[in-house]
């Protein structure tokens, strides 16, 4: 399923909208490793729509395509991603420290990732996502959630924007 959701996002986000493009979209990947206890998210964006709301809402001027890779500029894609993108699990809010980011130039995009270790999905569990990232930039903006949890009932797409910006998932699988 994530190789056709990866597919589909290099298509839709591809380099025929490098320049203008009127699709305002981003994604958040959530996956679940069993064997390794780790929960991974990856968010990707349009590469200019994220800096240009980079550098907005912070009042700066972050060259985010020459130093996506840095600590000061992965410290920033934290706070930001911290302050648009809630996601608790079994209430506890999970805090993003980026663990690994990518610009691919060709598609436009940016990929930041992020690791959480030593989770272990129960039966019963609950994870709530509230994802309000770009939503006051861009009034067309939609964000999807991708969730591939090994093992669950749960694999599902959710639409995320100014209209619904939270999301409810109970597992029902994981012992």
């Amino acid at each position: 399923m994530r190789i056709c959701v990866s597919v589909l996002f290099a298509l839709i986000l591809g380099s025929s909208f490098r320049i203008v493009h009127p699709l305002k979209m981003s994604y958040t990947i959530i996956s679940y490793s069993e064997k390794d206890k780790t929960l991974n998210i990856e968010n990707r964006f349009f590469a200019d729509d994220f800096q240009r709301c980079i550098n907005q809402e912070y009042n700066q001027r972050y060259d985010l395509k020459r130093f996506y890779n840095t600590h000061e500029i992965r410290a920033v894609v934290d706070n930001f991603t911290n302050t648009y993108l809630k996601i608790k699990l079994n209430e506890k809010i999970l805090t993003f420290n980026c663990s690994n980011s990518d610009y691919v130039e060709d598609a436009n995009l940016f990929y930041f990732r992020y690791k959480f270790t030593n989770i272990v999905l129960k039966k019963d569990n609950n994870l709530v996502v509230e994802n309000r990232i770009l939503l006051n930039y861009f009034k067309d903006q939609k964000n999807g959630l991708v969730l591939n949890l090994s093992k669950s009932t749960v694999e599902k797409t959710v639409e995320f924007d100014s209209e619904h910006i939270y999301e409810a998932i109970k597992f029902t699988k994981h012992e």
